[in-house]
């Protein structure tokens, strides 16, 4: 027995049935979709933090992206928590510098006034979306970042914050995100860092 379907009827014929043509709700605790953000379905082959080209195409995948509809998800979070430690405890300057970044990106995505200790700010960033002025600001302060290694922790702030830290391919390699590419040695931090080179 089939069943009956109401817009089949004769008094129907002709009439127009609404389509809703608004963007769906994003939910940040289900994944990042590349393709829903405009991106291609696969990353680009260079690592995001390899050229300059593909930093601003993840820069602006954070303003424009999942932060810009919601807030950010658990996992983000989380996985914002683990990359501070893991910077935190190279023990190089880079890893300094890059945990640096990491705060001061998410000090700029949060609007915060720097009264807030980092964990407080993640807790805020857990209830509360980042405003559009908020990811803009965030984006143009990259390039006054003081050093490389802090240029990529605070693009990293935004990546990992929007979730799509994974397709970017930042968590494939930390040393690499972190220390950054081989050419560079890491600076010594501290009282070595005079001996060095």
């Amino acid at each position: 027995m089939s069943s009956f379907d109401e817009s089949k009827h004769p008094r129907n014929r002709g009439k127009f049935t609404a389509v809703s043509h608004r963007e769906p709700e994003a939910a940040l605790t289900t994944g990042f979709d590349a393709r829903y953000w405009g991106l291609p379905e696969s990353r680009p082959g260079s690592w995001v933090f390899g050229t300059s080209r593909y930093a601003e195409t993840a820069a602006g995948s954070v303003v424009d992206g999942p932060l810009s509809r919601g807030v950010a998800g658990k996992d983000s979070l989380d996985s914002f928590r683990r990359w501070q430690d893991a910077a935190a405890g190279y023990g190089t300057a880079e890893g300094d510098d890059f945990a640096a970044g990491l705060e001061d990106g998410l000090r700029a995505l949060c609007r915060s006034d720097g009264s807030e200790s980092a964990a407080e700010l993640l807790d805020t960033a857990a209830s509360v979306p980042t405003t559009e002025t908020a990811r803009v600001n965030w984006m143009l302060g990259l390039k006054a970042a003081p050093t490389t290694a802090g240029y990529r922790g605070r693009l990293a702030a935004g990546v990992i914050l929007s979730g799509s830290d994974q397709w970017w391919g930042i968590s494939n390699d930390p040393d690499l995100a972190i220390n950054g590419p081989a050419q560079d040695i890491p600076r010594a931090r501290g009282a070595w860092a005079s001996l060095a080179g």
